[in-house]
């Protein structure tokens, strides 16, 4: 392994700023997830802290459906020249619990309790821009299930996931909601659900 002697050659940094999200969600009380996803959307609430850290945009909101945009930088690099998976993940994430939120009544709010995630090609800095979908493809009265694609600025599928997600009130935390128990068959409609997607 060769050593550098000047490792400051090669040093690069970022600054994050978010605002508190305290905050933010006092500012937002009595709005409903789709008013405060679309509020986001068109710059009239900050974003949430992790798409500040990411770097990544929400450009869609609509009920049931969530889009949000990605312009790969180096920061986001792991060791072997590719965007990290967990950047697509973290991103699906976001998209699919946002996606069941917005069809939820305004006491309400859906938090992840399983996802399953899956590359299928790596993405790069030349990727961009990234484009990420999360949609619902079930909704019952304790969980949501959704389903996201990844997509890269060609419109190629790179990666795509099936979050189950806890249907809660707004006071609740994630960790006081309850395991969801999965529905027979809602992953046979999820899958077809991505198949379509993938079309």
């Amino acid at each position: 392994m060769r050593q550098e002697k000047n490792n400051a050659v090669h040093t690069r940094n970022r600054i994050i700023e978010w605002q508190d999200p305290g905050a933010v969600r006092e500012q937002a009380d009595g709005s409903s997830v789709l008013d405060i996803m679309q509020a986001i959307r068109d710059g009239k609430l900050p974003p949430p802290p992790i798409a500040r850290l990411i770097g990544f945009h929400y450009v869609g909101a609509e009920p049931g459906e969530i889009v949000i945009e990605l312009q790969p930088e180096q920061s986001l690099e792991n060791s072997a020249g590719t965007l990290h998976a967990g950047v697509a993940a973290a991103m699906l994430d976001a998209a699919m619990s946002a996606a069941a939120g917005t069809l939820l009544p305004i006491n309400k709010r859906a938090v992840t309790t399983d996802l399953k995630f899956s590359c299928l090609k790596p993405l790069t800095i030349d990727s961009g821009p990234i484009h990420v979908i999360g949609r619902v493809v079930d909704l019952a009265e304790r969980s949501a299930y959704a389903a996201g694609e990844v997509r890269d600025g060609a419109g190629s599928l790179a990666a795509h996931a099936v979050g189950v997600f806890s249907v809660i009130t707004s006071e609740q935390t994630q960790s006081s909601a309850s395991r969801t128990a999965i529905k027979p068959g809602v992953w046979s409609t999820i899958r077809r659900t991505l198949d379509a997607m993938a079309g």
